[in-house]
């Protein structure tokens, strides 16, 4: 752990490896040696370390999320799609498997697949998040844009504004706010989130937007 914590990842990865194969049993070492391939960015090692563990820990639902996510990051999309799928069906409440099968089903363009996933996601990390922790940002703003996508504007910022209640002090949140609240015609709206965007760090993208909406 501590050459993970350190982001030393490499030599995390071959720690943990040599902790697995000493105690094969030892499922933490598994988990810590393929996360840290990943992050090391050694995905075909991460995957099959991944599947390896697998074979010894079948019904961990974790490991079928990591797996997936490996899978994802390498655009393999059907097999993290089925690995996703596993986790969930060993774990109907895993919050990470469902935003990371929602991240799949967007990429293979089954927008109506993953909304509910990316919701679930969302609800779940909130339900699952205990003080003074923050629930993770990705499945609100995922849920957020995709919601965009859709045309479903109303309903996408209700997610933009959970995720600024996480991330006040994100301008690309204040950005996608404002570009929502024009689209819904409401102006005051829009200028306010341009502003607040430019006001956290000069966002250039927020200015011009704030400089057009003043010029109609």
């Amino acid at each position: 752990q501590g050459f993970f914590n350190q982001r030393r990842f490499a030599e995390a990865a071959v720690i943990a490896k040599q902790a697995r194969e000493q105690q094969p049993g030892l499922l933490a070492a598994w988990k810590l040696s393929g996360l840290s391939l990943q992050l090391a960015e050694r995905m075909d090692e991460a995957t099959q370390e991944f599947s390896l563990a697998l074979q010894r820990f079948p019904n961990d639902a974790d490991l079928w999320f990591f797996l997936a996510r490996v899978q994802y990051l390498q655009s393999a999309l059907k097999p993290a799609e089925q690995s996703a799928r596993r986790a969930l069906a060993l774990q109907a409440d895993h919050a990470g498997a469902h935003t990371q099968l929602a991240l799949v089903l967007e990429a293979l363009n089954d927008f109506s697949g993953a909304l509910p996933h990316y919701q679930r996601g969302a609800e779940l990390s909130q339900q699952q998040t205990r003080p003074p922790a923050r629930p993770p940002l990705l499945p609100f703003v995922n849920t957020a844009n995709l919601l965009v996508k859709l045309g479903r504007l109303s309903e996408a910022l209700e997610y933009y504004e959970q995720a600024v209640r996480l991330e006040p002090r994100s301008s690309d949140l204040q950005l996608a706010r404002g570009r929502v609240f024009q689209r819904l015609g409401k102006t005051a709206e829009a200028e306010l989130a341009y502003q607040q965007a430019i006001e956290l760090d000069g966002s250039q993208q927020a200015l011009a937007a704030l400089e057009r909406l003043r010029a109609v």
